[in-house]
């Protein structure tokens, strides 16, 4: 579909885009932040941080963000079809692009895993899909943590909280023309327990829905024998259907497009008059990196230390000056500030919340001291808290696919066929962009609708139960129709589809562990995908599902020749050879500052600083603990965090990310994140009473 023409009618609309957005958001150049500076909190990274930061604010508390990486401009971010390239490997500016160690289990290839390096995190280089978990997700959250606050029934009014359902255009299947068709919240009463019609994010249907897709739902209904779906958010997660986005009137629709003010983003006091309250109170900073969380040294030690401080001797009190922390006599340092890569102490005179993403959140524990003993001393780092489950407990959904081409040229890729289709779409969202730069279009009709551009390339998909010893769904379908290959743009050089196939709850879990004291070295990344037969049956099952899909009669007048797996790859053990040598990440990551119990977190303060154990502690051995109970998956490494988000072992200091599930859901995490997000806020109101 991307002819040349086509081509430079994207480009014309993205650099129209671009002119808008550096009109509203132009940064004016921001004082520095000094040593010394304070707070009362502060928030590292800005994909769940925004939620938390705005929420903090409006209770007019003074709040600083701060975002490794640079403002959210580029049209490659907000134009829903060009975005596809943050995750190819040449878009480096916005996207962490982190890879694994060659992976055993996978024939020893790296695992790439794209992550947000922007304001708004990975919400402003995701998919945009918008689905919940299974609600028995939640249930068993709140069983393994025992803390009732975590079941579907108290997370339900923070995921509403959220979401901002909107009625819009969709196209008659079929039909050339549009039709209206209402919002889920809006089909019927029962739709308004299960989802938000005024909260900051917007979710809608997607504008584009492509025919392959149309076709590959309906196969997957008569092939598996469940219902189309219309909502994944509502009473049923299992059947097919298009899936919800984050978009509106034209783009994506990040964390950092609602919860942060324009104004105070763009730091021009034109815009101020929206959202000026949090404008007033929130301070966002971008190209600023944390290379660790400052601990106060307080003199609070006995005696005993204090007579050896004055002899002359390195006391505890003396090696926690070198280290910029000291323990307090009930063996919990007290998070006060964050240390920047340039230099400055930031202060927060309340808490510091790392938002920083499931693999820099433990890295910055790790920097700050906070991790297992013996991995912070491989690399040098004085342990301060020794919680050894920082890093563990690496969940991912894996993604195999089923490939084939599409001689008739439908898919999206390459080609001169495509060239009038793809130069309208282009023109249409270029035309629609100028009215929008001109305060014209913003009734009730989405000039959007139907365009190309909007679509995220995966607009459809489902779920089900693949494997009969599963109680409960246990693997998603997205349908692709096109293919990125190796995540590069070869992948658009022929036109072919796929349907993808999720493992919703991996029992296989790896690890992310510091190499060095220096922020800016990567951690290494352990995903140690199908290393469990579980997972290998269970994946195996569903991977034969959409081999039949993809062979329906429905697909025929699109389906070429097998492209992966290849068509004589027949047998298990062939086939299980191929999820080895193809399988990649589904870019789903969570787990690695998990929730639990304090009990379960085998906390206790490094002897060589305090011999005073956490209250509450035990060993430093780590628990034998069966990975499944009764069937039901159960965390098989140490807590880190409460359900209130809070440090184990540490005072205010809390981690609120994906990082912390403490297993995988059936769905994709960031909705999770936000209603959780939503939460950790209201938790954070409560303790200090604000």
């Amino acid at each position: 579909m991307f002819g040349t023409l086509g081509i430079t009618s994207c480009t014309a609309a993205a650099a129209l885009f671009s002119i808008d957005t550096l009109q509203r958001r132009a940064l004016s150049a921001h004082t520095s932040l000094r040593d010394g500076d304070e707070y009362d909190f502060i928030v590292v990274g800005s994909g769940a941080g925004s939620i938390v930061a705005r929420r903090l604010a409006e209770r007019r508390q003074r709040v600083l963000l701060l975002e490794a990486g640079p403002v959210n401009q580029s049209p490659l971010i907000h134009i829903p079809l060009l975005s596809l390239t943050a995750f190819v490997s040449f878009l480096k500016k916005y996207n962490w692009q982190f890879r694994s160690l060659p992976e055993p289990s996978m024939n020893d290839r790296e695992i790439y895993e794209p992550r947000g390096r922007v304001l708004g995190g990975s919400s402003s280089i995701n998919g945009m899909i918008w689905v919940r978990g299974h609600p028995w997700d939640y249930d068993h959250w709140a069983k393994i943590c025992g803390d009732p606050s975590l079941s579907y029934s108290s997370l339900l009014p923070y995921f509403r909280k959220t979401e901002s359902f909107e009625t819009l255009q969709a196209q008659s299947k079929g039909e050339g023309r549009v039709k209206k068709i209402p919002a889920p919240a809006e089909n019927a009463a029962a739709s308004l327990r299960y989802h938000g019609t005024n909260g900051p994010l917007h979710i809608s249907e997607p504008r584009f829905r492509h025919p392959i897709s149309e076709a590959l739902i309906e196969a997957a209904c008569d092939v598996t024998g469940l219902f189309p779906n219309p909502d994944f958010g509502g009473e049923e997660i299992n059947g097919f259907g298009c899936f919800q986005m984050n978009q509106w009137r034209g783009r994506r629709w990040s964390a950092a497009d609602r919860y942060l003010p324009k104004g105070k983003r763009a730091n021009n006091a034109a815009d101020l008059h929206r959202d000026d309250l949090v404008a007033e109170f929130l301070d966002v900073r971008c190209d600023a990196t944390v290379d660790r969380v400052e601990f106060d040294v307080l003199d609070a030690l006995g005696e005993k230390e204090k007579e050896k401080e004055r002899e002359g001797g390195e006391s505890i009190v003396g090696r926690a000056w070198r280290t910029s922390v000291t323990v307090k006599k009930d063996g919990r340092p007290r998070a006060v500030g964050v240390r920047l890569a340039s230099g400055p102490v930031i202060r927060a005179r309340k808490e510091v919340i790392l938002s920083a993403g499931v693999f820099q959140s433990p890295q910055l524990l790790n920097l700050s001291g906070v991790g297992d003993r013996d991995d912070l001393e491989r690399v040098g780092i004085a342990s301060l808290v020794h919680l050894p489950g920082v890093g563990k407990n690496l969940l991912d959904h894996i993604d195999v696919f089923v490939q084939c081409e599409n001689p008739s040229g439908e898919a999206l890729g390459v080609s001169l066929r495509g060239l009038v289709f793809q130069m309208q779409h282009g023109w249409k969202y270029l035309k629609s962009r100028l009215a929008q730069w001109r305060g014209e279009g913003d009734g009730d009709e989405d000039p959007f609708m139907g365009n190309l551009l909007m679509s995220n390339g995966v607009d459809s998909g489902g779920f089900m139960q693949a494997s009969p010893e599963s109680k409960w769904t246990d693997v998603q379908f997205h349908f692709f129709p096109g293919s990125f290959r190796d995540y590069s743009m070869r992948g658009f050089l022929n036109h072919m589809y796929a349907t993808h196939v999720y493992l919703s709850r991996p029992h296989s879990h790896g690890t992310v562990q510091v190499v060095s004291k220096n922020v800016f070295h990567k951690p290494e990344l352990r995903f140690n995908f199908l290393t469990e037969k579980q997972d290998v049956d269970t994946l195996l099952t569903a991977l034969k599902t959409a081999r039949k899909i993809m062979h329906h009669p429905l697909l025929a007048k699109y389906r070429g020749r097998d492209l992966l797996p290849t068509a004589d790859c027949q047998t298990d053990a062939e086939l299980e050879e191929y999820m080895r040598s193809h399988a990649k990440s589904a870019h789903h990551p969570i787990g690695t500052c998990r929730m639990g119990r304090e009990s379960d977190s085998q906390s206790v303060v490094l002897a060589s600083l305090s011999v005073t154990a956490v209250e509450g502690a035990g060993s430093s051995k780590q628990p034998e603990r069966a990975p499944w109970r009764g069937g039901e998956p159960w965390p098989s490494t140490p807590s880190v965090v409460s359900p209130q988000f809070e440090v184990f072992g540490c005072e205010h200091l809390r981690v609120v990310d994906g990082s912390v599930f403490p297993t995988h859901i059936a769905g994709n995490p960031w909705g999770t994140i936000a209603a959780l997000a939503e939460k950790a806020a209201d938790d954070i109101v409560s303790t200090w009473n604000i």
